[in-house]
């Protein structure tokens, strides 16, 4: 679980990266680029975030 949670703070912290790059992108084009894999980047860490609430929930129905 600890890797999962590791790669969701990477997602963030690339999408970060992808904001500040985008804001500083005198072309619109590059700019709207950056923001949309930031809002991707973090999509891919809200589904992660989601597959671990699900296996979570899964795990407790295991041992009961």
């Amino acid at each position: 679980m600890d890797d999962l949670k590791a790669k969701i703070e990477r997602l963030l912290s690339e999408a970060v990266d992808c904001d500040m790059i985008g804001n500083l992108a005198t072309d619109k084009e590059k700019r709207e680029l950056f923001r949309k894999l930031a809002l991707d980047l973090r999509r891919m860490a809200q589904d992660i975030e989601a597959l671990i609430v699900l296996r979570k929930v899964a795990d407790e129905q295991k041992s009961t």
